[in-house]
């Protein structure tokens, strides 16, 4: 890792990509930045879960406190490089039967969207396939052109939910889409 700790005792991640690092999520990250990036309107454009209400520093605290179980587990988005934490992605709904999870994203700093987003998808897939054994990741997303960023790392739209999200006055499609671990180790 290229990030320079004071102490080596500091060094806490789960799981590294070539730019970005996975660690859980910590009570000293519900500070005013990570509050600012949560209720930036412009930022969470496309975000179900933090644009419709003002996130609150309770909401957080209470967030926080369920970060993991045995069907959902959040982890925190750093770069390696500064150590900034700038994001939370999550697996949820792990079925173990079936062995399927949905994978969540939020990158609150702007600037850490596009490569750190494709490193941080390829840690998920990795840890979800190689360490939990699942068979299949799903998402969704009203975003353009994420389905196309999904797609070149083997992901597959699965369907369209017509006019499933209210945005700004109008109803807009949910595009699903999801990835085998067949797909997954094609393209790894």
């Amino acid at each position: 890792m290229n990030i320079n700790f004071e102490n080596e005792n500091d060094k806490l991640f789960f799981r590294e990509g070539k730019i970005t690092y996975l660690r859980p999520l910590l009570k000293s990250d519900i500070r005013p930045e990570y509050l600012a990036w949560l209720n930036n309107p412009y930022l969470n454009k496309y975000s179900s879960h933090f644009r419709t209400w003002p996130t609150t520093e309770i909401d957080l605290k209470e967030f926080y406190e369920h970060t993991k179980s045995s069907t959902h587990v959040v982890f925190a988005i750093c770069c390696k490089k500064t150590g900034i934490h700038f994001g939370n992605c999550s697996l949820d709904g792990i079925d173990w039967i079936n062995r399927v999870a949905q994978f969540n994203v939020n990158i609150g700093v702007k600037k850490f969207r596009g490569l750190h987003f494709i490193d941080v998808l390829k840690i998920v897939m990795d840890y979800a396939f190689n360490t939990l054994n699942l068979h299949k990741l799903t998402g969704g997303a009203e975003i353009p052109g994420i389905l196309a960023l999904h797609e070149r790392m083997g992901w597959k739209k699965e369907g369209v939910l017509q006019k499933h999200l209210f945005r700004e006055g109008e109803y807009v499609d949910l595009v699903l889409f999801s990835i085998l671990e067949e797909d997954f180790r094609k393209v790894k």
